[in-house]
Order: C-alpha cells, then sequence, then structure tokens
C-alpha cells in the first residue's frame, strides 16, 4: 500500500511483526509487497473518485443481498431525517427511502445509524434517538426499526419511549448501536453506555462501557445486557464488530491509552475485543496507536472493521496524527479539532481467533478532512464489494471511494 508516513512515525515501527502470512498465499504479511512478492499479494489501490451520498453528518454501511446498504441522518429544511439507501456495487444509488424525522430545535437528538441485513432478508438500522424536552432530565434512547419488504416500510416506528424496537432507555448516555449476528444466529447490539461520574483530577467524569445485547424476535425487545469492553476510568466507545475467517469474532473501539485516573486530556487510541461466539469477549489488546507529539496530543478515533473476502481484516478510523498542531486557530480539546483524516489498516494475511496481528506498514490515507468539517462528522465505515474491491465512507457530506485489492 501506499506509505504516509511522516519521517518522525517510522520510529514508532521499529517492532518486527510477526507475519502469518507468505509469498504464495494471495494474502499481504507483514514486510510483504507487491516487489517482495508479487505472485501472491494484493495491494488495495484507489479505484474511483469521491463521490456523494447523503448530505447528512453521519453514514454508516454495510453489504447485504439488496446492494451495499447505507443509512444517514440527512438535515434538511429544518429537520434531521433517518434515510436508507442502496447502492450497486459501482456505487450507482437504486433505492432511497426516508424512515422518520425530528425538527431540529434543541428537543431531540438523531443520529448513529448503522444498517445490517439478516439471513432472511429482513433490514435493520439500529440509531440513537435521543429525546430533550426536558434540559435537566434527558432522555438517551437507542432504537432499531426494521423492513421485510426490502426497505419500502418499516416496523416500530411508534412515537413512545417504550414501545417496540427500543434498545436501551437511560439518563446517562447511550450511544452508537452496531448491529450483527452472532453464532447462534441470533441478533445482537453492542454499544456505548455511559456510567455514573466518577472523581479524576478533582472533576466528574463519566466513565463508558461497551455493552451487547441480543433479540430473538426480529428486533422487537432486547434482552441480556453485558458488558463487552471495560477498563479502569476509560471511555471505552464507537464500537464495531466483524467475523473472521475462522467464525470467530473481532470487536474495535475507541480507548484511553492510559485508563487509570491521571490525565484530563487523554489520548485516544483504537483498541479490540475477541470472541469465539459474539457473545462473550476477551484478549484486550491495541489495533492502533498514533506516535505521541509533544506540541499536541496525536489520537485515533471513531474506528470500523471489516472482513475482506480474502480473509484479511480491515480496520478504517480517523487520526490527527499527520496535523498534530491543527493550525492556530484550532480549539484546545483534540477530538474537535478539525485535522483529522481517515485511514486504513490491514491485518497481518487471513487471521482468526488465535492470532491477530496488525500490519502497522499497511496504514494508508483514504480521506483527507477540509478546514470547515465538524468533529462528529468524520464517521468511517467500510462495505466489501465483490471479491476484490470495497467502498470506504466517510466525513460531511457523506461521501464514499472504492478501493481494488
Amino acid at each position: 500500500m501506499k506509505k504516509v508516513f511522516a519521517h518522525s512515525f517510522f520510529l514508532f515501527l521499529f517492532v518486527s511483526y510477526l507475519a502469518y502470512a507468505e509469498c504464495g498465499d494471495d494474502l499481504c504479511g507483514a514486510g510483504e509487497n507487491t516487489t517482495s512478492c508479487p505472485a501472491g499479494c494484493k495491494e488495495p489501490v484507489k479505484a474511483s473518485e469521491e463521490r456523494i451520498v447523503s448530505r447528512g453528518p453521519e453514514i454508516r454501511a454495510s453489504n447485504g443481498k439488496l446492494g451495499i446498504l447505507v443509512a444517514s441522518v440527512a438535515i434538511e429544511n429544518g429537520s434531521a431525517i433517518l434515510r436508507f439507501t442502496v447502492l450497486n456495487q459501482d456505487g450507482r444509488e437504486i433505492f432511497n427511502k426516508d424512515i422518520l424525522a425530528r425538527p431540529l430545535t434543541g428537543k431531540g437528538d438523531l443520529g448513529n445509524p448503522h444498517p445490517i441485513q439478516g439471513p432472511d432478508g429482513t433490514i435493520y438500522i439500529a440509531f440513537r434517538d435521543h429525546l430533550r424536552d426536558d434540559p435537566g432530565i434527558p432522555i438517551f434512547r437507542l432504537r432499531v426499526v426494521s423492513s421485510t419488504d426490502g426497505g419500502h416500510n418499516w416496523n416500530f416506528l411508534k412515537e413512545n419511549s417504550d414501545s417496540d424496537g427500543v434498545i436501551d432507555i437511560d439518563h446517562t448516555g447511550v450511544w452508537e448501536p452496531f448491529l450483527f449476528f452472532d453464532a447462534n444466529n441470533d441478533l445482537r447490539v453492542v454499544y456505548a453506555k455511559e456510567r455514573s461520574a466518577k472523581l479524576c483530577l478533582k472533576q466528574h467524569n463519566k466513565k463508558q462501557d461497551i455493552v451487547t445485547k441480543v433479540s430473538t424476535d426480529h428486533g422487537r425487545t432486547w434482552v441480556s445486557e453485558t458488558v463487552a469492553a471495560s477498563e479502569g476510568v476509560s471511555r471505552d466507545g464507537v464500537p464495531s464488530v466483524s467475523r473472521l475467517k475462522d467464525g470467530s469474532y473481532v470487536l474495535i473501539f475507541e480507548s484511553w491509552r492510559v485508563s487509570a485516573c491521571g490525565n484530563a486530556n487523554p489520548h485516544l487510541l483504537i483498541r479490540s475485543m475477541q470472541s469465539r461466539d459474539g457473545v462473550s469477549w476477551s484478549k484486550r489488546s491495541i489495533v492502533f496507536d498514533p506516535p505521541a507529539n509533544l506540541e499536541s496530543p496525536s489520537i485515533a478515533t471513531w474506528p470500523f472493521v471489516s472482513t475482506l473476502s480474502d480473509g484479511r481484516v480491515i480496520a478504517s478510523f480517523t487520526s490527527n496524527y499527520l496535523n498534530p498542531n491543527g493550525g492556530t486557530d484550532a480549539p484546545m480539546a483534540p477530538e474537535v479539532r478539525k485535522d483529522f483524516d481517515t485511514f486504513l489498516l490491514l491485518s497481518n494475511g487471513g487471521p482468526g481467533f488465535d492470532k491477530l496481528v496488525w500490519d502497522q506498514h499497511s496504514l494508508t490515507r483514504a480521506f483527507s478532512f477540509s478546514r470547515d468539517s465538524a468533529h462528529t462528522n468524520r464517521y468511517s465505515s467500510l462495505a466489501p464489494v465483490g471479491p476484490n474491491a470495497f467502498m470506504v465512507f466517510s466525513g460531511q457530506p457523506g461521501r464514499f471511494v472504492i478501493f481494488n485489492y
């Protein structure tokens, strides 16, 4: 892959990475490229220009039987609109449907949509639908809607907070739902859940865990909440799950670098957990830790993970490590700087539960953000298309690029 490292970043890569791939296995491992391994190494290369698919701030996608399923929140005519779109493998729109809308009055908060299609063809979209009628007691709510006719009609659209399709409702905070099917073929969700505030550096800050629930009635009810990722006072969040070639699962998310109290402005990085069945999680480890910068913190955040047809795992995320200063007008908090780029990172070969190593040499930049982009609009997502291509979605407006490999 193209090398986009700043010169100083090579100091970060002095570690020798164990490669599970070798020439001729059709997979790229650490230290392999099309020059050293011409017979069996595929490099992702950009195959299209950026194309707009949504005018809204958040967009996520998955591949399904109908094509590439895209869920987004469009901001139009004073409303936030939950929108479902289907693209073909060339990126052409073949279906579009507005599902529900919320007025931009400050009393609601619609976002974080994620689509998935089940084995029986049912389409599900999970999203946040917070209520803020009383500013002192906001209602944080995650919901799911479903369609059995290709997205033309949707279930669970009642306005009541206790209606069918509610994943979780809370007064502290729930965010970023991600849907997948576990090894039992049950519909499952992972999401970020805030806990009661803890005192850290004389400030009360809310800790955050990643929790999971299951639905056995096609998204109508959600039960059996358990913790998937939690450590110290870290705010683990923005979860994404993919199934590996051996049937096991990988969960990636953003996390604090040091989970103990001791940093008022924590360094964010990308971590992972693994599971044999998609239910119980272990093996907490680092996916990408951006190099430190003395002038300004470098962070990595907003991740997504997918498995390519050749078995390699690919992660996307945003980071400011190539632009650590952010310009003289950049806000102080690193998470709201406007100097982030979207990156891709590949695993060594096709990993399974017992071996998952990330090839740090594969890091490449997919998108560069403009200076007027907002920090909440940099969620990335990935969708494999066909045997040798994938789409990368990111940014505002919602856009995508096709990569071949």
